[in-house]
């Protein structure tokens, strides 16, 4: 309601240096959006990696959870924590495939699946040799 009667103003005012956002402004943000989460994700465990992040982060960036967080915290402060390797050491041909991704405004939302054989200590758990398939969602 409150921008259907802010377009009526403008509209009916014709007030100067106004502009009103389009759909397809809408749709070009969320596009490219898209396009930067698509080249984030693509760009984890590469070389290129912190040229990405430093390009895509913005400056007030806060990460509100990471993926396998529950693990992490149970293994804090104790030999599993020092013991584990990174992620991407422990399951060192670990995939990330997008399956679904929808953006709104400034926001895109993924789901996606990592994959990978478990090669390393991960968190305390010594490595089995077996292939995981976890979906998880993430807001960027």
């Amino acid at each position: 309601m409150r921008d259907s009667l802010t377009t009526g103003a403008v509209v009916g005012l014709g007030l100067p240096g106004v502009r009103l956002a389009s759909a397809q402004d809408s749709t070009d943000e969320q596009t490219r959006n898209k396009a930067a989460v698509r080249r984030f994700m693509e760009s984890q465990g590469t070389a290129e990696y912190e040229q990405v992040l430093a390009e895509l982060r913005s400056p007030n960036y806060r990460r509100l959870r990471g993926g396998f967080e529950n693990l992490a915290a149970n293994a804090a402060g104790s030999e599993l924590a020092e013991a584990a390797q990174p992620v991407r050491t422990a399951f060192p041909d670990r995939t990330d495939t997008i399956d679904l991704m929808i953006a709104d405004g400034d926001r895109v939302g993924i789901r996606f699946r990592i994959q990978g054989t478990h090669e390393g200590n991960f968190f305390g758990i010594p490595a089995t040799g077996r292939s995981i398939d976890i979906q998880e969602v993430g807001i960027l």
